[in-house]
């Protein structure tokens, strides 16, 4: 047997659409298209460009099709939470706000007072993040007022695409997981948070889980694209990046997965939500993984503070690669660290509140590029260390070892940290966690398999 799927992942930073090919023992992988993906400004507000993200979508496929003309079917997973809203045309409203917009505290503070937070959490299981969907939900219908002006439903990002490629909407379940607004027990729409926030259940239809659904691509897209032959299936997948590089990953039994990214995402899988009263203060969450199982980790920034601090020296008109941050961090004999907070995700300077944070909790200046190179790194290892100790108490559950997937598995001196951090065995998972489990969903969507942990993980070149 040999299948040849198109895999597309969206993130927050950049897009690429990869031909992955099957053959019952192992997975190749060609990449055919890349692209950046881009904020637009609008009134000081940020926003993604969907025009823009959908003419590169159409051209993976176009690309695609003309490197593999076989292709079976093609799925897009993205990043969380954001989402936008169709008219009642079918057309897109607006462009999506950008969870890197932050939402105003008296809107966050609103929705708590209606439900609290601590209620929501037992609901949801989501910890807060001010990105979270449901406060901007909340300030789309009652102070935008995007219904009067002709909303009609919301899609989250990859829910979306799916959309715009079959003409079909759909309400995928992990990523709609994200959002704050489902009951975590129950794998649906929670009936208490639209009542209580007064959102209009009309807006929205029925969960479907991943590999569940699939359409065929309009054939206008198909002729656009100037492509002959079969037109493929879309396929609704784990639409939620970090659920598809979790199945690309496949988790053992009392294993923890870490997914290394410009954030960090560390977690287990369970069975049932875990919604210990000290979860909601520690920040830990419980998103929808394959399988209606749940995705129980902590979030918390990632190589987004060694980015952040490289552009600074950028600006600073000093030219490093990611190569030459972790070189300097490895010349550095610091063993400090900071807590790293919400302040880091929207800086204005990294390096500058690295040394503030250093020099208010230890009373002395940092200055070398060397030591806040790895003061940064430091900082991260105490993050993992938290998060073991933060998963394992409040899901009364021993983790064994950590299979670290995504751009993290390139950094040595990231992967040491890890494993010195949480004193664990570390596993060495797949670069491309994300595609690989996106790619196996459709196998599983097309019926080339009925249980995914029993597909092969292997990447051949």
């Amino acid at each position: 047997m040999s299948v040849s799927l198109l895999s597309i992942d969206l993130g927050s930073g950049s897009g690429r659409a990869i031909v992955v090919s099957y053959n019952n023992e192992s997975f190749s992988l060609n990449e055919v298209h890349r692209f950046p993906n881009e904020i637009i400004k609008d009134n000081n507000k940020l926003f993604w460009n969907i025009d823009y993200l959908f003419s590169n979508i159409k051209l993976s496929i176009k690309k695609a099709f003309e490197f593999e003309p076989n292709i079976e079917s093609i799925a897009i997973d993205t990043w969380g939470c954001d989402y936008a809203w169709i008219d009642k045309n079918g057309d897109v409203l607006k462009n999506p706000r950008s969870y890197k917009e932050e939402i105003e505290k008296d809107i966050i503070d609103k929705v708590h007072s209606i439900i609290p937070l601590d209620d929501l959490y037992q609901i949801n299981g989501n910890a807060y993040f001010n990105f979270n969907s449901i406060y901007q939900i909340y300030k789309d219908i009652h102070i935008d007022k995007v219904i009067e002006q002709g909303a009609s439903k919301f899609l989250f990002m990859p829910n979306l695409f799916f959309y715009l490629l079959t003409g079909e909407y759909t309400w995928e379940y992990t990523i709609s997981s994200t959002s704050g607004l489902m009951d975590v027990r129950k794998r649906d729409w929670s009936d208490t948070i639209f009542k209580k926030l007064s959102i209009p259940n009309d807006i929205k239809s029925d969960i479907v889980m991943p590999g569940n659904y699939k359409c065929l691509l309009k054939k206008e897209i198909f002729d656009e694209m100037g492509l002959k032959g079969n037109i493929p299936l879309v396929v609704s997948v784990a639409g939620h990046d970090t659920a598809s590089a979790v199945v690309g990953l496949n988790i053992k039994p009392n294993a923890a997965y870490l997914l290394n990214g410009s954030w960090s995402l560390f977690g287990i899988e369970v069975d049932e939500p875990v919604t210990d009263k000290h979860g909601v203060k520690r920040a830990l969450v419980n998103e929808g993984s394959f399988n209606s199982s749940i995705r129980y980790m902590k979030m918390f920034l990632g190589t987004w503070l060694l980015r952040a601090i490289k552009e600074d020296y950028e600006r600073l008109g000093q030219k490093y690669s990611y190569d030459d941050i972790c070189e300097y961090a490895k010349s550095s004999s610091e063993n400090a660290f900071v807590d790293i907070d919400d302040e880091f995700i929207y800086p204005d300077s990294m390096i500058l509140l690295f040394k503030d944070r250093y020099r208010k909790k230890y009373n002395k200046e940092i200055l070398s590029t060397e030591d806040i190179c790895r003061l940064a790194y430091n900082s991260l290892g105490n993050l993992y260390r938290l998060a073991v100790t933060d998963i394992e108490s409040t899901s009364n559950t021993k983790i064994d070892s950590i299979i670290v997937g995504g751009g993290g598995t390139k950094d040595y001196l990231l992967l040491q940290i890890i494993a010195s951090s949480t004193e664990r065995k570390i596993e060495i998972g797949i670069t491309e966690a994300s595609i690989l489990g996106n790619a196996i969903v459709q196998l599983y969507a097309l019926g080339y398999t009925n249980d995914i942990s029993n597909v092969s993980r292997v990447i051949v070149d």
